[in-house]
């Protein structure tokens, strides 16, 4: 099945979350994937805001369904291209969160021609909530100087961490933002077993080999254009990661419980004459709608 999901006009984003949650209670349990249009702002390269937008995309699906496959898919990646060259021949809902005179709109058009395609109009969020954010070197003299207001939202090699255990909504915003911002390379650490031995319930958790191909697969298939996605255990807290030891990184995306330990990736790097990493941030799922529990990034 493909539901292609429109944008309309609401009274506001508790509007957009009920018909939302609505689709996911009728479809989302016949439904293998979720693809939604993420739109560049302008048709340009991607911003903070289009790291909001993919937010408030998964926010919804955080608090009603958060381990359903959502696959993100930026429009600025694939503009000459229609999104049926994209999602495979699987039961699939196919969404699309983007202004009536986007490009994005044409990519969506061969979805028409699908007998079983059913049109649900249900927004992007009226009010996003904002949640993203850049944290800059402060040393203005950085090889890899960025600006806020000249620059896109894109670095040539990009590192994350987590642990990815059991894919679900926070993780797919952690490393879905990586894919979006990086051109060449990302690297993912990623906790080895030995670091879970003694977490609660650690028997149930995935093994070391399964947390690394989901993460390895999920950014791959967000942003096919890149040169190289690897991955690595992080074996001992007291060891700097591979981005605190090689020059070659340019960024880190983190989660805001994770932005001490990028502090500490930096003062690693000065101490070797590197240039700091710039800081990405993006937002805890569910904290914007006051959840007690919240679905960590890592």
């Amino acid at each position: 099945m493909w539901l292609l999901i429109d944008r309309s006009s609401v009274e506001s984003y508790e509007e957009s979350l009920g018909l939302l949650n609505d689709v996911l209670s009728d479809h989302g349990e016949s439904c293998a994937v979720l693809y939604v249009a993420v739109p560049a702002v302008d048709d340009a390269e991607p911003t903070l805001d289009t790291l909001d937008v993919l937010y408030n995309v998964l926010l919804p699906i955080a608090l009603r369904q958060p381990t359903l496959r959502v696959i993100p898919v930026f429009e600025f990646l694939y503009k000459d291209e229609d999104v049926a060259s994209i999602a495979p021949d699987e039961n699939v809902l196919c969404g699309e969160l983007t202004p009536q005179s986007g490009g994005f709109q044409r990519m969506m058009q061969p979805c028409g021609q699908i007998p079983s395609l059913r049109r649900v109009q249900i927004p992007s969020v009226v009010a996003p909530i904002s949640t993203s954010r850049i944290i800059l070197p402060s040393t203005s003299s950085s090889s890899n100087a960025w600006s806020r207001d000249e620059d896109s939202l894109r670095f040539k090699n990009v590192a994350v961490g987590g642990t990815f255990d059991r894919f679900h909504a926070g993780h797919r915003l952690l490393l879905g933002a990586t894919a979006m911002v990086t051109t060449q390379k990302v690297f993912i650490g990623i906790t080895s077993d030995k670091l879970l031995q003694n977490k609660k319930a650690k028997e149930l958790l995935q093994s070391y080999e399964e947390r690394c191909d989901a993460a390895v697969r999920f950014i791959q298939t967000v942003n096919p254009t890149l040169e190289l996605v690897s991955a690595g255990p992080l074996t001992d807290p007291r060891i700097p990661p591979l981005c605190a030891t090689e020059e070659n990184f340019d960024a880190i995306v983190v989660s805001e419980e994770t932005i001490g330990g990028a502090h500490e990736i930096n003062r690693v790097r000065a101490e070797l004459g590197f240039h700091p990493l710039i800081i990405i941030v993006v937002g805890l799922l569910s904290a914007a709608a006051g959840e007690d529990s919240k679905l960590s990034s890592s």
